[in-house]
């Protein structure tokens, strides 16, 4: 640290505390995150970090899929690459992620040019404004995997920071300091007072399942600046994330980084999903929700049965029963599948009073989220295929490779298949791509005598057609990983 900034810090000390008369702990408080602060951005390279323009970051790293996992007895351990260019200066970012291996593979590409944001299929060579791109999340936030951002942030937003006090971990004493991001993320930072790294950093959730707690470690200094080049982090206490290689660069030219891919179309609009709806797809039957969280809801006449378990079922279940001027109970509630976000609304199903309509395989799962209150009299287990409310109902069990058991709900008299994530589309119009596995649910409902004419999803309030799925069953899509990405060299090798 200069003799130039602890002298400024010292009289901004010693005015504080002689206004306070030295009794003030907001004063101590105060000062004393001014000090961290400026400890921890003297560590990681002090003007060398603050005089950052860019950041090039490649990692490759390994996630594991606890919660999203093919079984539920299992966890999926995935292999991703991302590659992410920053112009702090001009606000923009880039974008690009490579999920999976050679065999099979999928592309994620994000783009925020100063002012707009945009998400870019270079299977389909399309492109869309979305308005979730923005400089902070366009890339998914995983930037805060890189400790030299955090501090970064932390420089150039001091007056979001508190100091929080001081804590043994791993060992050494640590600065607790909380760091507001935005309105809802809270990040705590634990410092080393001996190194004045940042070795930990916890998001905590309100839902301790969400919480995640970043490790720091094997801090590297290049061009003047520190960066850890070992993260690992945990998911409510379970392996999560795990950066295996990294390649850091600062302050690279911006160079062509930001123009957008030339002879690519346009994609259709975006549905504006961000207010609760409700649709009467026909008498008794309603698809509800906002944003990613979409159930339908049919009414068997002394109840409902529901399909669709995101969390804020029981905000759902209210707007049906206001939008149908009816006041009936949640009689039964279909557990699509095992994966931690359509199972978050089932403790509002069973304290509504439903019954579960249930795989045999997914019952210990959802049980442990009901903190182990299920038993016999909350179940219905489903093999292969289930009838209810004299066959107003029909749930069919149809693994696939997402998952492997997926119960589909179809409500004959509607002809509409409700597939929870297998099949849907968040565009305004136009069928999505589709697959072998649309194929494979065409001759299990021929099979079974089950005309589908409509199709609806947790995931979006647009309910396709039938030949919205006549033209996906042709439109197989197929990824494409360009070959000027550098974290593309392995799936594009022969």
């Amino acid at each position: 640290m200069s003799l130039k900034v602890i002298n400024k810090l010292t009289l901004s000390i010693i005015t504080c505390c002689q206004l306070a008369l030295i009794t003030s702990p907001a004063c101590f408080a105060d000062e004393k995150t001014k000090q961290v602060i400026a400890d921890v951005v003297a560590s990681y390279g002090g003007e060398q970090l603050t005089n950052i323009s860019t950041i090039s970051l490649q990692d490759q790293f390994n996630t594991f899929r606890d919660g999203q996992s093919y079984s539920p007895t299992e966890v999926d351990i995935e292999t991703n690459r991302v590659e992410l260019f920053i112009d702090i200066a001009g606000q923009r970012k880039d974008f690009r992620w490579v999920i999976g291996d050679k065999d099979s593979y999928s592309i994620r590409h994000w783009l925020f040019d100063g002012s707009d944001g945009y998400a870019i299929s270079h299977g389909s060579k399309t492109l869309a404004k979305n308005n979730m791109v923005n400089f902070s999340f366009a890339d998914r936030s995983h930037s805060h995997l890189l400790d030299t951002v955090i501090v970064q942030m932390l420089s150039n937003d001091p007056n979001d920071a508190i100091w929080l006090g001081e804590t043994d971990l791993f060992g050494d004493t640590h600065d607790k300091v909380g760091f507001s991001l935005n309105d809802d993320e809270e990040l705590q930072l634990y410092i080393n007072q001996q190194s004045g790294l940042l070795t930990y950093m916890e998001n905590v959730h309100q839902d301790p399942s969400r919480t995640l707690r970043y490790r720091f470690k094997s801090h590297k200094k290049q061009q003047g600046v520190i960066f850890a080049q070992t993260v690992h982090v945990t998911r409510g206490g379970k392996p999560n994330t795990v950066i295996t290689d990294r390649e850091v660069a600062f302050n690279k030219k911006v160079f062509k980084q930001f123009d957008l891919p030339k002879a690519y179309g346009e994609s259709a609009a975006s549905m504006d999903m961000s207010e609760m709806t409700v649709q009467k797809v026909m008498d008794g039957v309603y698809l509800a929700g906002q944003r990613w969280g979409y159930s339908v809801f049919v009414d068997v006449g002394d109840g409902f049965i529901a399909a669709g378990g995101y969390s804020n079922l029981t905000k759902r279940f209210d707007a049906v029963k206001n939008f149908a001027k009816v006041d009936k109970p949640l009689q039964k509630m279909v557990v699509s599948h095992h994966h931690r976000d359509h199972i978050r609304g089932m403790p509002e199903a069973i304290k509504l009073g439903a019954t579960l309509i249930i795989a045999q395989p997914h019952v210990d799962t959802v049980n442990a989220l009901a903190d182990n209150s299920l038993n016999d009299k909350n179940l219905n287990i489903v093999e292969n295929v289930a009838s209810f409310a004299d066959d107003k109902v029909v749930v069919i069990d149809m693994p696939s490779g997402h998952s492997s058991h997926n119960l589909m709900t179809y409500i004959p008299a509607a002809k509409l298949l409700f597939t929870a994530d297998t099949y849907f589309s968040r565009q305004l119009t136009g069928a999505p791509f589709g697959g072998s596995h649309l194929h494979k649910i065409k001759a299990r409902m021929k099979a079974l005598n089950f005309p589908v004419a409509k199709f609806a999803a947790a995931h979006s309030a647009r309910i396709l057609t039938d030949i919205d799925f006549e033209q996906s069953l042709t439109k197989e899509f197929k990824s494409v990983c360009p070959t000027d990405w550098a974290i593309c060299q392995v799936v594009n090798a022969n």
